[in-house]
């Protein structure tokens, strides 16, 4: 890809180097602060379910279209940071809906419901952190990381709308 050796051990990647990856890493966050801005007024408008589907794929939408330019190497550092951008901003309603969907259906165990939803957040995250061991060159290329983020970006997706499946099939065998 765009590599450049700036000093022993360091290598710049897309011409940022590693003391302003900060500044990329906060502009995500700011992302999804300003998506978590606009959530408060859409939840009143929307359904959660609605509001999880759609911002699901979204996040799968960008992290496809992250897969495919970094692939085929199209657009550089900003064919990087758009995708990942939208991507991370959709953790703004995606997260906020999911958890008040949960813990709506377990209002009894709030708690537990909260624990699990954490457990299931870090779980996800030491998931991907594996898959990005394994499968990595070791040479900062960012590859491995679009694909993982583009596969967990369909999976999410595809488990936000199995809930039409599951309505469906406990209408059809009730018992």
């Amino acid at each position: 890809m765009h590599s450049l050796r700036v000093r022993p051990g360091v290598h710049v990647l897309f011409g940022v180097s590693p003391e302003h990856y900060g500044w990329l890493f906060g502009l995500n966050v700011v992302g999804i602060a300003v998506v978590s801005f606009f959530n408060r007024f859409l939840v009143r408008k929307y359904e959660l379910d609605f509001l999880l589907k759609r911002a699901s794929f979204v996040a799968m939408l960008a992290g496809a279209v992250l897969t495919f330019l970094v692939y085929f190497e199209i657009g550089g550092i900003l064919a990087i940071i758009l995708p990942v951008l939208i991507f991370f901003s959709m953790n703004g309603i995606i997260a906020a809906c999911t958890t008040a969907a949960a813990l709506d259906k377990v209002p009894t165990m709030a708690g537990a419901g909260a624990a699990l939803l954490g457990s299931l957040q870090y779980g996800s995250g030491i998931l991907s952190t594996v898959l990005l061991a394994v499968f990595s060159h070791g040479d900062g290329q960012p590859w491995t990381m679009s694909w993982i983020i583009g596969l967990f970006a369909l999976l999410s997706m595809l488990m936000a709308f199995s809930t039409d499946f599951i309505k469906e099939e406990r209408v059809e065998n009730p018992g």
